[in-house]
């Protein structure tokens, strides 16, 4: 038992155990980046899912959400995401909803869509068979 605790010591000290440590680390965070990405992918694809009637709606606003990165050769903005308000009509009622999608919850040509988005352009969305006030926009219209 002693021989072991000393040589548990001997590693500790070691310039490689911090080495070792810090690769652990940069691992792990890695993973949890990935999961959460993928998790925010299959959310919005069970909700997407899970809405079942769809309804063409018109885009009444779509605002960009952008983040701003800091580099060594200048500043870089990067679009996360698109803030898109829209309004539908189900059976002769009127609604507002407003939907983010974030690019890493769609595939590059659904991306290149929503990018083209304009005002007054209409789109597919998938509304709540139990309450038609929720609403998804729907990517993977024509």
């Amino acid at each position: 038992m002693r021989k072991f605790k000393d040589k548990l010591k001997e590693i500790e000290q070691s310039d490689s155990f911090g080495l070792f440590v810090l690769f652990g680390l940069v691992i792990f965070i890695g993973l949890l980046v990935y999961y959460q990405d993928f998790k925010s992918l299959d959310k919005r694809e069970k909700k997407q899912n899970n809405y079942e009637l769809i309804v063409r709606a018109k885009v009444t606003d779509i605002v960009p959400v952008d983040h701003l990165s800091m580099y060594f050769d200048g500043n870089k903005v990067q679009t996360l995401g698109y803030r898109i308000s829209y309004e539908y009509e189900y059976k002769n009622e009127k609604f507002k909803s407003t939907d983010i999608i974030k690019n890493k919850e769609t595939k590059l040509t659904d991306w290149r869509k929503i990018e083209n988005l304009k005002i007054n352009d209409s789109i597919d969305i998938k509304v709540n068979n139990q309450d038609f006030r929720e609403s998804i926009v729907y990517h993977n219209s024509e």
